[in-house]
Parts: C-alpha cells; sequence; structure tokens
C-alpha cells in the first residue's frame, strides 16, 4: 500500500522536466534550515545562560533524537550535493 502511494506521489514529479519548477521547493527548504538553525541558536543560548551546569549523566547516546539528527545531517549533505551541480549548470 506504501509503495502504491509512493509511486501514485513520485512518478508524476518524474516526468517534469522543466527543474525550476522545483524552485518553490528549494525556498521552503532553505527557509526551514533557516528555521532550524535559528531554533538551536535560541536554545543554545537559553541553555549557556542558565546558571545551572550541563548534566551529561541524562545525555544517552542512543536514543530517538541522535537516530533523527543523523538522518537529517545526512540527508541535508546529500541535498548539497545534489544541488551545487544543478546551479552550476544554470
Amino acid at each position: 500500500m506504501i509503495g502504491i502511494s509512493l509511486a501514485l506521489l513520485l512518478v508524476p514529479l518524474c516526468l517534469i522536466r522543466n527543474i525550476k519548477k522545483f524552485s518553490v521547493f528549494h525556498l521552503l527548504g532553505d527557509l526551514s534550515l533557516v528555521a532550524t538553525l535559528c531554533t538551536l541558536a535560541y536554545e543554545s543560548i537559553k541553555t549557556l545562560n542558565d546558571n545551572t551546569e550541563f548534566e551529561f549523566n541524562k545525555l544517552k547516546l542512543f536514543n530517538s533524537d541522535w537516530a533523527k539528527l543523523l538522518g537529517m545531517g545526512i540527508a541535508s549533505s546529500e541535498g548539497i550535493g545534489l544541488i551545487l551541480p544543478i546551479k552550476v549548470i544554470f
């Protein structure tokens, strides 16, 4: 069921020949990256300004947040490798 729904979504996207039509999605991706960086900076500054000490004992290496972080890092680096050659062409 998931494969059929993905095929129905992705096959029409593969038929688009003008890559400039995806510029709206590229802009949305850039805005989400900026929002993520701003949120990260805000939370970091807020944590540093607290007079409490950060407790490393509560930090677990293998929890669901680390998996999401690694996935987002891999996806963003692959996206950069895809977008840079396209920008060079134009």
